[in-house]
Protein backbone atom coordinates (compact mmCIF):
# COMPACT_ATOMS: atom_id res chain seq x y z
CA UNK A 1 0.00 0.00 0.00
CA UNK A 2 1.58 3.68 -0.92
CA UNK A 3 1.23 6.28 1.59
CA UNK A 4 -1.35 8.49 -0.82
CA UNK A 5 -3.25 4.80 -0.95
CA UNK A 6 -2.78 4.95 3.33
CA UNK A 7 -3.94 8.39 3.79
CA UNK A 8 -6.80 8.45 1.46
CA UNK A 9 -8.59 5.47 3.74
CA UNK A 10 -7.83 7.25 7.25
CA UNK A 11 -10.69 8.22 8.85
CA UNK A 12 -12.21 11.62 8.13
CA UNK A 13 -13.85 13.46 10.43
CA UNK A 14 -13.93 13.85 14.21
CA UNK A 15 -12.57 11.25 15.49
CA UNK A 16 -12.73 10.67 19.47
CA UNK A 17 -9.19 10.61 21.70
CA UNK A 18 -7.81 10.16 25.14
CA UNK A 19 -5.33 12.49 26.10
CA UNK A 20 -3.25 12.79 28.88
CA UNK A 21 -2.97 16.70 30.29
CA UNK A 22 -0.55 17.87 33.38
CA UNK A 23 -2.55 18.40 35.72
CA UNK A 24 -1.49 20.87 39.16
CA UNK A 25 -2.86 19.23 42.49
CA UNK A 26 -3.05 22.42 45.01
CA UNK A 27 -3.45 19.76 47.67
CA UNK A 28 -0.95 17.75 47.42
CA UNK A 29 1.94 21.09 46.28
CA UNK A 30 2.13 24.27 46.59
CA UNK A 31 3.16 24.95 42.52
CA UNK A 32 3.28 28.33 43.49
CA UNK A 33 6.22 27.75 45.77
CA UNK A 34 7.86 25.01 43.97
CA UNK A 35 8.46 24.39 39.82
CA UNK A 36 7.09 20.94 39.05
CA UNK A 37 10.35 18.12 39.45
CA UNK A 38 10.44 14.69 38.60
CA UNK A 39 13.44 13.01 40.52
CA UNK A 40 14.71 10.05 38.81
CA UNK A 41 17.06 8.31 41.13
CA UNK A 42 16.14 5.80 43.87
CA UNK A 43 15.23 7.84 46.71
CA UNK A 44 15.13 5.32 49.64
CA UNK A 45 13.47 7.28 52.35
CA UNK A 46 10.69 7.97 49.83
CA UNK A 47 9.18 4.88 50.20
CA UNK A 48 9.07 4.86 54.20
CA UNK A 49 8.27 8.61 54.47
CA UNK A 50 6.04 9.60 51.14
CA UNK A 51 4.98 12.89 52.63
CA UNK A 52 8.79 14.26 52.98
CA UNK A 53 10.28 12.38 50.03
CA UNK A 54 8.44 12.40 46.85
CA UNK A 55 9.97 11.41 43.71
CA UNK A 56 7.61 13.72 41.61
CA UNK A 57 4.96 16.49 42.51
CA UNK A 58 2.76 16.01 38.75
CA UNK A 59 -0.08 14.62 38.07
CA UNK A 60 -2.08 13.68 34.58
CA UNK A 61 -5.54 13.71 33.97
CA UNK A 62 -7.07 11.22 31.40
CA UNK A 63 -9.75 13.52 29.62
CA UNK A 64 -11.23 12.26 26.32
CA UNK A 65 -11.91 14.67 23.36
CA UNK A 66 -12.79 15.05 20.02
CA UNK A 67 -10.04 15.62 17.68
CA UNK A 68 -11.37 17.84 14.65
CA UNK A 69 -10.26 16.92 11.21
CA UNK A 70 -8.53 19.71 9.67
CA UNK A 71 -7.37 18.39 6.24
CA UNK A 72 -7.82 20.93 3.93
CA UNK A 73 -7.81 23.29 6.21
CA UNK A 74 -3.89 23.46 7.46
CA UNK A 75 -3.38 27.00 6.19
CA UNK A 76 -6.03 28.26 8.38
CA UNK A 77 -3.53 27.75 11.13
CA UNK A 78 -0.91 30.02 12.03
CA UNK A 79 1.99 30.04 15.02
CA UNK A 80 0.65 33.29 16.52
CA UNK A 81 -3.33 32.58 16.37
CA UNK A 82 -3.23 28.85 17.16
CA UNK A 83 0.01 28.19 19.13
CA UNK A 84 0.97 25.33 15.99
CA UNK A 85 0.59 25.31 12.42
CA UNK A 86 0.56 22.42 9.62
CA UNK A 87 3.51 23.04 6.83
CA UNK A 88 4.40 20.50 4.23
CA UNK A 89 7.94 19.96 3.71
CA UNK A 90 9.41 16.85 1.82
CA UNK A 91 12.65 16.62 3.68
CA UNK A 92 15.82 17.14 1.66
CA UNK A 93 16.35 16.21 -1.81
CA UNK A 94 19.03 13.76 -1.24
CA UNK A 95 16.12 11.70 0.72
CA UNK A 96 13.86 11.39 -2.05
CA UNK A 97 12.88 8.36 -3.24
CA UNK A 98 14.48 6.15 -0.68
CA UNK A 99 12.79 3.33 1.79
CA UNK A 100 12.55 2.73 5.37
CA UNK A 101 15.12 0.27 5.47
CA UNK A 102 17.41 2.38 3.46
CA UNK A 103 16.74 4.96 5.99
CA UNK A 104 17.61 2.73 8.79
CA UNK A 105 21.18 1.45 6.96
CA UNK A 106 21.98 5.28 7.17
CA UNK A 107 22.27 5.09 11.02
CA UNK A 108 20.86 7.61 13.82
CA UNK A 109 24.25 9.93 13.25
CA UNK A 110 24.18 10.46 9.56
CA UNK A 111 19.85 11.08 9.96
CA UNK A 112 21.22 13.56 12.83
CA UNK A 113 23.64 15.19 10.81
CA UNK A 114 21.69 15.75 7.26
CA UNK A 115 18.18 14.95 7.65
CA UNK A 116 17.71 16.97 10.93
CA UNK A 117 19.60 19.74 10.33
CA UNK A 118 17.87 20.44 7.16
CA UNK A 119 14.31 20.21 9.35
CA UNK A 120 15.72 22.29 11.85
CA UNK A 121 16.47 24.97 8.74
CA UNK A 122 13.05 24.21 7.20
CA UNK A 123 11.69 25.27 10.92
CA UNK A 124 13.81 28.04 10.98
CA UNK A 125 12.85 29.62 7.68
CA UNK A 126 9.13 29.21 8.63
CA UNK A 127 9.30 31.08 12.35
CA UNK A 128 11.33 33.44 10.52
CA UNK A 129 8.37 34.02 7.65
CA UNK A 130 5.55 33.68 10.24
CA UNK A 131 7.59 36.23 12.77
CA UNK A 132 9.03 38.43 10.51
CA UNK A 133 12.54 38.55 12.14
CA UNK A 134 15.52 36.32 12.55
CA UNK A 135 15.43 33.34 14.63
CA UNK A 136 18.69 32.82 16.87
CA UNK A 137 18.32 28.65 17.39
CA UNK A 138 16.54 26.00 16.74
CA UNK A 139 17.39 22.62 18.12
CA UNK A 140 15.56 19.59 17.87
CA UNK A 141 16.77 18.21 20.85
CA UNK A 142 15.13 14.84 20.37
CA UNK A 143 13.98 13.05 17.14
CA UNK A 144 11.88 9.61 17.39
CA UNK A 145 10.42 7.40 14.80
CA UNK A 146 7.05 6.65 15.63
CA UNK A 147 4.47 3.62 14.87
CA UNK A 148 1.32 2.28 16.16
CA UNK A 149 1.11 -1.05 17.75
CA UNK A 150 -0.24 -2.63 20.58
CA UNK A 151 0.72 -1.52 24.15
CA UNK A 152 1.48 -5.02 25.60
CA UNK A 153 3.98 -5.24 22.76
CA UNK A 154 5.48 -1.82 22.91
CA UNK A 155 6.14 -2.11 26.58
CA UNK A 156 7.96 -5.58 25.74
CA UNK A 157 10.75 -4.29 23.95
CA UNK A 158 14.17 -3.03 24.78
CA UNK A 159 14.32 0.62 23.65
CA UNK A 160 17.53 2.31 23.46
CA UNK A 161 16.77 6.16 24.13
CA UNK A 162 19.69 7.37 22.11
CA UNK A 163 18.78 5.42 18.77
CA UNK A 164 16.04 7.65 17.13
CA UNK A 165 15.73 4.30 14.61
CA UNK A 166 14.32 2.67 17.70
CA UNK A 167 10.26 3.34 17.29
CA UNK A 168 7.76 4.46 20.33
CA UNK A 169 3.97 4.85 20.18
CA UNK A 170 2.06 7.75 19.12
CA UNK A 171 2.89 10.57 22.24
CA UNK A 172 -0.52 10.47 24.42
CA UNK A 173 0.21 13.50 26.14
CA UNK A 174 -0.47 17.00 24.34
CA UNK A 175 2.63 19.74 24.75
CA UNK A 176 3.93 22.50 23.11
CA UNK A 177 6.89 21.62 20.76
CA UNK A 178 7.81 24.64 19.25
CA UNK A 179 6.10 28.03 18.96
CA UNK A 180 6.98 31.76 17.30
CA UNK A 181 8.12 34.98 19.59
CA UNK A 182 4.01 35.96 18.88
CA UNK A 183 2.44 33.04 19.88
CA UNK A 184 4.31 32.57 23.08
CA UNK A 185 3.37 35.95 24.33
CA UNK A 186 0.03 35.31 22.93
CA UNK A 187 0.01 32.06 25.79
CA UNK A 188 1.72 34.29 27.97
CA UNK A 189 -1.58 36.69 28.29
CA UNK A 190 -4.28 33.58 28.22
CA UNK A 191 -2.57 32.06 31.27
CA UNK A 192 -1.53 35.30 33.08
CA UNK A 193 -3.20 38.15 31.51
CA UNK A 194 -2.06 41.64 30.53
Amino acid sequence: MTEDESLSKSPSGPQSAVFSYFHFNPAIHSHEKQKPYEILINLPSAETNPDTYTCHNQEFEDHSTTVQDVRDREGDFSLDRNGMCWRTWHGPDAWQGIDAQEVEDMGHDRIQEEYIAAAEAFIREELERQDGRAIGVVKVFDWRLRISMNIKEFVSRIINPDNGLNAMIPVTHPHVVHQSFGGAVTRVRVHMGD
